[in-house]
């Protein structure tokens, strides 16, 4: 199956989507996203989420379960968020996130010559250093021919493959893995205790993306010497405060959860430690 056919054909279109869910083309496109590679899982994502806006498409959903390791679709959209979490650098311990100052982008790499406000170079600057990247930029373009023009069709596949797989290792899922889930419901599916620590960060995904966005206007403000008006400055102080509110929070359900779990651990240790005692005392 060609996931951009599918999308052409099938997506958008309601008879062809009531045609695609019978033949239980869902559940293919979730057999698919949880054995492709890294570069066609956005792609996967994005065809399920446009396609999970069909109501019908919720309850195959919910009723899918993998035929490799019986985990449902919560569980799989989980597992590769929290990939998505160790390439971006978020940290948990126990289940219980650590990033508390920035929950989603920890080491989120900030060019010094762009700023979020931009404006801040002067038009002479700004033009200078778009004609170096132009300059720049068909100079790569030039080596570029003159590789090809040298290398074998299979060097130049692998040179395009591996650039594609640079690109998408960029893209962030997370946001989609999100919408997916904000679209079928957060509780469709039964889930494992680290399943539900995780799921706390996922379901409040916009609030705290948001959040790191006005932490850096903030910062950048603070950097540029730039004194914003009293309202502008209240709102966004409201708005990091909320957002720090927030994070406390789920790391505050989080702990709750690895305590319980914690709990569970030592009533099985104590009641096997138990069952040994009983069945040397009968011997």
């Amino acid at each position: 199956m060609c996931i951009r056919d599918s999308w052409n054909t099938v997506l958008g279109n309601k008879k062809n989507e009531a045609a695609f869910l019978d033949n239980e083309g869902f559940y293919v496109l979730l057999d698919f996203l949880e054995t492709c590679d890294e570069m066609h899982k956005k792609q996967c994502l994005s065809a399920i989420c446009s396609l999970i806006e069909n109501q019908k498409a919720i309850d195959y959903f919910c009723e899918w379960n993998s035929s490799r390791t019986m985990i449902n679709a919560t569980q799989l959209l989980i597992s590769i968020y929290e990939k998505e979490d160790l390439k971006f650098g978020v940290k948990y311990k126990e289940g219980v996130l650590q990033n508390i100052d920035r929950p989603l982008n920890p080491k989120a790499p900030r060019s010094k010559s762009t700023t979020l406000l931009g404006g801040t170079k002067s038009r002479t600057s700004l033009i200078e250093g778009s004609e170096n990247k132009t300059l720049k930029g068909f100079a790569r373009l030039k080596d570029a021919l003159k590789a090809g023009e040298s290398d074998s069709t299979a060097g130049n596949e692998a040179y395009l493959a591996r650039k594609i797989r640079e690109r998408v290792h960029q893209c962030d899922l997370r946001a989609i893995i999100f919408s997916i889930l904000y679209r079928t419901g957060f509780d469709r599916n039964e889930l494992q205790q680290n399943e539900r620590q995780r799921l706390e960060i996922i379901q409040f995904y916009p609030n705290l993306k948001l959040g790191e966005i006005w932490q850096d206007i903030r910062d950048e403000l603070i950097q540029n010497k730039v004194k914003p008006t009293f309202d502008d400055y209240h709102w966004m102080a409201t708005a990091v405060e909320e957002f720090q509110e927030r994070v406390l929070s789920c790391v505050a359900t989080q702990s709750l959860i690895a305590k319980e779990k914690r709990r569970l651990e030592e009533e099985d240790l104590g009641r096997f430690f138990d069952l040994i005692k009983n069945n040397k005392i009968s011997k």
